[in-house]
């Protein structure tokens, strides 16, 4: 389950670390991809310090917040973690994969119902985000609500298929 939850967030990175066209914003890029790619090879460490160099120098930046929070979350250091979520939320609440991030930390800090929560508000906000469905069947799944998974897990294969994420369980 841990390479699982590695992976998504691997994708989540990916996808909400894109690019943009100012100078400025094309440095703060590449600080992100730098940091992506130390947290894809595990040194969680030296991207959370790329992170919180980050937030030094644009202190109004969501995805700092949200890559800082997803290190801490790898740290073991998990309250800091949804800590640095909420401030991601906080400044940019319309990221579905900011909920989805926290919802994921919930859950695996046995938050089951603030996981759930958080799933929903991702799906409320990108009903198209294939993770959220998968997530909110491993969510059902454990609380024995084995028909609602199965239809979650439907939902995600429609959205993505040929993913294999969800064949773990």
């Amino acid at each position: 389950m841990k390479f699982i939850r590695f992976l998504i967030y691997c994708l989540l990175l990916s996808g909400f670390l894109g690019c943009s066209s100012s100078p400025d914003r094309n440095m703060l890029e590449n600080k992100f991809v730098k940091a992506k790619s130390l947290f894809a090879q595990e040194q969680y460490v030296e991207a959370l310090e790329i992170y919180q160099t980050t937030i030094k120098e644009s202190p109004e930046s969501a995805k700092a917040y949200a890559g800082w929070g997803l290190c801490l979350d790898h740290l073991t250091q998990h309250q800091e973690a949804k800590q640095a979520l909420a401030k991601a939320i906080s400044l940019d609440p319309t990221q579905a994969e900011f909920f989805l991030i926290l919802g994921i930390i919930d859950f695996h800090n046995s938050d089951r119902k603030a996981a759930f929560d958080n799933f929903n508000q991702a799906r409320a906000l990108n009903s198209y985000l294939p993770e959220v469905y998968f997530n909110l069947g491993v969510c059902l799944f454990h609380e024995g609500q084995y028909q609602q998974a199965s239809e979650m897990y439907q939902k995600f294969f429609a959205i993505h298929p040929g993913r294999w994420t969800a064949h773990v369980l």
